[in-house]
């Protein structure tokens, strides 16, 4: 099934060899060539399609959008985990919804002070697809004792979880047909402020920076969460900047200097190929463009309005 955000599509052969395409957003239509289509799978959820890129090797869509690059994925994931965990109080016990591909966990299983990791992805076949074909990409920390995987509605299972000490959101988008829509509204947002420990740290994946859906996005998590810290990340095979979201349980992120970051990824022993402290002060560094986006009229998504991704647009002035 394909999302209706997107409809992706193969173009075999021609002058420029096979081409996956992907219409990521009204007027923009991104095109891959590609070697091979290495599954292409129904789940109970969603369209799981791995295809061999040229540009970006191991390339994995979802419902037709592109969710992860063998090239890239790096990048999303150091800069979805790491500064989370850097202004954590405690990082004794951390919560990812979502994240079937395996690169949070192996971000989230470098730090030592980890004593439980629970991971609850709805999507089981996903993730055991994934386990069977991106390996190589991104390692194997399904193997880590301190994991709990559980596949089940992640907000369900939070409703009843005891408090976290960071809770990472790594989830698909909020398509009408998606798995995740509620996992995008004030009440939910309410509930993972309810569920941190004192101090506690949540990052969220929050869509493209630039775009309507995203400044609904961050007026919706601030209503819930108080201040947010909008990272702003470039991923190339994403295409366009990404937004990671930040909140802390007592209303006011703390920011660490790039000093002090460096310093304690040496203290955990962390390696990183993107992240450090200079790049975490550049992640959170918003043109004035950027941040006239934030003063414009915004939604509040609730469960009885949820977001509409469908309606994103680009802000272009």
């Amino acid at each position: 099934m394909a999302s209706s955000r997107s409809a992706a599509a193969l173009l075999e052969g021609g002058a420029t060899g096979n081409i996956y395409f992907e219409t990521v957003q009204s007027g923009l239509l991104a095109g891959f060539t590609f070697q091979e289509i290495i599954f292409e799978q129904s789940t109970e959820f969603q369209q799981a399609t791995l295809v061999q890129t040229e540009a970006f090797g191991k390339t994995l869509f979802l419902d037709g959008i592109l969710n992860s690059a063998q090239s890239d994925e790096f990048i999303y994931h150091e800069a979805l985990v790491h500064p989370a965990m850097m202004r954590a109080r405690q990082k004794k016990r951390v919560l990812i919804i979502g994240g079937a591909e395996g690169g949070v966990l192996r971000e989230v299983f470098k730090y030592p002070e980890v004593e439980q990791c629970v991971m609850v992805d709805i999507d089981g076949e996903l993730v055991k697809l994934c386990q069977q074909h991106l390996s190589d990409v991104y390692g194997n920390p399904w193997l880590d004792p301190r994991l709990t995987l559980l596949h089940q509605d992640g907000r369900t299972y939070l409703e009843t979880a005891e408090p976290f000490d960071v809770i990472i959101l790594d989830l698909n988008e909020a398509t009408e047909e998606g798995p995740a829509r509620l996992l995008f509204t004030r009440e939910f947002y309410l509930l993972i402020k309810n569920k941190l420990t004192e101090g506690g740290m949540v990052s969220m994946q929050s869509e493209w920076i630039n775009t309507g859906f995203h400044f609904d996005l961050f007026r919706t998590q601030k209503a819930s969460l108080g201040e947010i810290v909008v990272l702003e990340v470039s991923v190339p095979s994403f295409l366009l900047p990404e937004a990671l979201n930040l909140a802390c349980q007592e209303g006011r992120v703390p920011n660490p200097s790039p000093e002090e970051i460096d310093e304690s990824l040496n203290r955990f022993g962390i390696s990183t190929r993107f992240y450090n402290g200079p790049m975490d002060l550049k992640l959170r560094t918003l043109s004035p463009f950027q941040k006239e986006g934030y003063k414009r009229p915004a939604r509040v998504f609730s469960d009885n309005e949820p977001p509409r991704f469908e309606d994103s647009e680009v802000q272009s002035g």
